[in-house]
C-alpha cells in the first residue's frame, strides 16, 4: 500500500477508535464485537457512503456475523445515528467549547478569538474528515441526526452571546442577531473545509494564511 494511502487509513482508523469511545460514553463499556462493529461501520460509511455500504460489508470489515451486528443495532440507520450523535455532542461540541473558554483567556480581540477558533475547529475536522465527511453527506437526509445537533446549538449560542455580549458592552462590535452571526461564519468555515479537502491544492496554498484572512474578514464584518 502506498505511503499516502498507508497514513489515510491509519487516521481514518484513528477516527473511527474515538467515535467509538465517544459511543461507549453514552452507552457504557462495549463488547470487542461491539466495538469492532461500530469501527469497522465508521470505516464503511466513510470509504463507500452510507447509502452504498451494507450491513453485510461491515460485518465482513468487523470479522462478525450479520446478525452480530443486529443483535446491537436493529437497523443500518440506527447504527449510523448511534454513531455520528454521541461524536456530535462529546466530541464536536464539547471540544469547541472548551476550545472557547481557553481562546477567551488567550486571545486580545476579536479577530484573534475568531483565529484561534477557526484554526482549532479545521485542525479538529481535519482529523475527523471521514466522520465529517459521513455527517455533511447525510445530515440533509436525515431528520434524527438534524434533531440531534439542533439539540446542542443553545449550548454554543449561549457560550457565544456571553462573549459577543462582552464585546458588544465594550463597543468594539456593532449590534447583530447572534443567530445570523453564527450562520454566517458556519457557512464560511464549512465552505473553506470542504474547498480546501476535496480541491486539488495549489502551490502557495497555507492555511494560516488563509485562515488570518478570513479571521479579519469577520471581524471587519462585525465591527461597529
Amino acid at each position: 500500500m502506498p505511503a499516502e494511502q498507508s497514513q489515510a487509513l491509519a487516521a481514518a482508523q484513528a477516527a473511527a477508535a474515538v467515535v467509538a469511545d465517544a459511543v461507549e460514553r453514552e452507552e457504557g463499556p462495549m463488547t470487542p464485537n461491539k466495538r469492532r462493529i461500530v469501527e469497522a461501520a465508521i470505516l464503511a460509511f466513510a470509504e463507500k457512503g452510507y447509502a452504498a455500504t451494507s450491513t453485510k460489508a461491515i460485518a465482513v470489515e468487523a470479522g462478525v456475523s450479520e446478525a452480530a451486528i443486529f443483535r446491537h443495532f436493529p437497523t443500518k440507520k440506527d447504527l449510523l445515528l448511534r454513531l455520528l450523535q454521541p461524536f456530535a455532542r462529546h466530541v464536536v461540541v464539547a471540544s469547541g467549547l472548551e476550545e472557547l473558554s481557553v481562546a477567551l483567556t488567550q486571545s486580545a480581540d476579536m479577530e484573534e478569538l475568531i483565529r484561534h477558533m477557526m484554526r482549532n475547529r479545521l485542525a479538529l475536522v481535519r482529523q475527523f474528515a471521514p466522520v465529517v465527511r459521513i455527517m455533511v453527506q447525510e445530515l440533509p437526509f436525515q431528520p434524527e441526526l438534524q434533531a440531534a445537533l439542533a439539540a446542542q446549538l443553545p449550548h454554543i449560542r449561549a457560550n457565544i452571546e456571553h462573549v459577543l455580549g462582552s464585546e458588544l458592552a465594550a463597543g468594539r462590535i456593532r449590534p447583530m442577531q447572534i443567530d445570523r452571526m453564527m450562520r454566517w461564519v458556519a457557512s464560511l468555515f464549512l465552505g473553506y473545509f470542504l474547498f480546501s479537502t476535496h480541491m486539488p491544492r495549489r502551490d502557495g496554498w497555507d492555511d494560516e494564511a488563509e485562515i488570518a484572512e478570513m479571521a479579519a474578514f469577520v471581524a471587519r464584518g462585525v465591527a461597529p
